[in-house]
């Protein structure tokens, strides 16, 4: 009596209200986490993140940071030989002021020329991968330092070696001797001057 009436699948209505309901799930899932996000402040604190995070340094930048590094600690270390030891050693007597100055020299010579060396090649690393023709230039200001300090340190230096005991001059030598240090705090501003100059 009833043949008149479609049939019913009854498969297919659970299978679609099946997937309603997963896309009901699906919906209120998504609109629960970003109501938690939006309230705990997740996102702006990615972004924020984001933004704090230092982008990494490019390798000629940082070539070029360690030749001025070098190049500030020459300037730095031969101005406190200049400013600082020196006034200090001619305040001696002249018996100490030679024992004073002889390791002193020794070892301001060995600081100052391997500061020298490392910017040196810092420069040079940094001119081979930019191709700035600055960066040579500092490099070779540096450099200079090896050929000033023979000769025209290192002479005054072997007539100051050469005295066992102080002399009538031993005191004007050192004097001499201070005075060609300040060549080296001259070089080591050129250099550092160009390197900052670069990296302004």
């Amino acid at each position: 009596m009833l043949d008149f009436l479609p049939s019913i699948d009854h498969a297919s209505i659970k299978a679609n209200q099946s997937l309603i309901s997963a896309g009901r799930r699906a919906r209120l899932s998504s609109c629960a986490q970003k109501r938690y996000e939006r309230l705990s402040g997740v996102p702006r604190r990615r972004d924020q993140d984001r933004a704090a995070r230092p982008a990494p340094l490019e390798p000629e930048m940082l070539a070029g940071l360690i030749a001025f590094a070098f190049a500030a600690a020459f300037t730095g270390a031969a101005l406190y030989i200049a400013l600082v030891e020196q006034p200090a050693r001619l305040a001696l007597d002249d018996t100490s002021m030679m024992r004073e100055w002889a390791p002193s020299d020794r070892r301001g010579f060995a600081l100052l020329g391997a500061l020298a060396v490392a910017g040196a090649l810092a420069g040079l690393a940094a001119y081979g991968r930019v191709g700035d023709i600055r960066w040579l230039l500092g490099a070779l200001i540096v450099a200079t330092s090896w050929p000033y300090f023979y000769f025209v340190v290192v002479p005054v230096n072997n007539r100051l070696l050469s005295q066992n005991q102080p002399e009538a001059d031993s005191r004007e030598l050192v004097r001499e001797w201070g005075l060609l240090e300040w060549g080296l705090v001259a070089i080591g501003l050129a250099s550092s001057g160009v390197f900052g100059w670069i990296l302004a």
